[in-house]
Parts: C-alpha cells; sequence; structure tokens
C-alpha cells in the first residue's frame, strides 16, 4: 500500500470508540463519534519506524513507544501526544517538544514497552535497556551499551537482555520481564 513518506514502514496510532467507531480516511483523521474523540494517525520519517505500545499519560494524553530507523539508525522512539493524536512538529532528528507534548529518540534498540510512573514521567523497557523519562521525554545522557543515572526521574539501566514489559511498583520499585541467554 501507499506509505505516507514512501518508507516500508510508518509509525500508527488509532483511537476508535468503545463500540468500534473509526474515523475516515485511516492513517489522517481525527473526529468526535458519539462523545468520543477518535483519531488515525500516521507518524513517520524517510525509512521504517513503529510503535509498539501505548499508555494513557497522567495528565490524559498519549505515549507511544517503538522503534526508529529514519532517526539514526535502530533507536528507541518516543511520541507523547495530545488527547486528540496531535503531536508536536518532529525535526529531522525525531525530536521536538512544546505544551506537554514530545517525541524523543535515544539509543537501546526497540522499545517494547511504556508504562506510567508516580512522578508524572514514563517508564520504557526495550531490546537491551530500561530508559526512565521524566514528564518532559528527557533523561540523562547516555549511549549504547551504558546506563547513566541523574535522578529517580531521569535514568537509564543497560542490561543487554531483551525486556518485554515493565510496571511501576506501588512501593515506587520497578518490575520488568524479558528472557535470558546463559
Amino acid at each position: 500500500g501507499k506509505k505516507s513518506n514512501g518508507s516500508a514502514e510508518d509509525a500508527w496510532a488509532l483511537k476508535i470508540t468503545n463500540s468500534g467507531g473509526i474515523c475516515s480516511p485511516i492513517g489522517s483523521c481525527g473526529s468526535v463519534i458519539n462523545g468520543t474523540n477518535v483519531f488515525s494517525k500516521i507518524y513517520s520519517g524517510s525509512f521504517s519506524d513503529s510503535f509498539a505500545d501505548v499508555a494513557k499519560t497522567s495528565d490524559g494524553n498519549y505515549v507511544f513507544a517503538g522503534a526508529t530507523s529514519s532517526f539514526g539508525g535502530n533507536r528507541i522512539w518516543v511520541v507523547k501526544t495530545n488527547q486528540q493524536g496531535t503531536s508536536c512538529a518532529i525535526n529531522a532528528s525525531g525530536e521536538c517538544s512544546g505544551s506537554g507534548i514530545y517525541a524523543r529518540v535515544f539509543d537501546g534498540g526497540f522499545a517494547y514497552a511504556v508504562d506510567n510512573t508516580n512522578d508524572g514521567g514514563v517508564i520504557i523497557s526495550s531490546s537491551v535497556s530500561l530508559v526512565k523519562l521524566d514528564m518532559n521525554g528527557l533523561t540523562c545522557p547516555f549511549s549504547f551499551g551504558t546506563s547513566c543515572f541523574e535522578s529517580a526521574q531521569r535514568f537509564s539501566r543497560y542490561f543487554g537482555r531483551t525486556l518485554y514489559d515493565v510496571q511501576q511498583t506501588t512501593d515506587g520499585s520497578y518490575v520488568t520481564t524479558g528472557f535470558f541467554t546463559p
């Protein structure tokens, strides 16, 4: 089929009503159906981009996590949108910020899961690491294969193992799942 930027794959997000109502055309729409905001949005660069997970944030918006090949190779891509699925204007680096929404690109492979944290940020599990973003989508500086710790709101922990899911526990710790090859 036709791709929005001629890329192999585009990251896509869809919100439907509880009865399956959608807006049209799929890939580029937003409307209100029976009092519910629905949308279908494509977020992409020049190469393959995809989302693997979504979380509703504490401010009522959405954060999508996945991978991008468009912005520096196989990297984690996180896009926080407003309630209508609208992102800020994503630049050539795959990033942007403004009015409580953002897009960020990080080393660390492919993001499998994203979850809210008690401090208004998000935690992301990926093919090799956990990355904790603050409420503005920022983390401490790190590169592939390294860990960093700036604060409880901003850190990255490299494991070199695939982590499929992550949740914050009631005591503020994190539990994650994945696989280990000895």
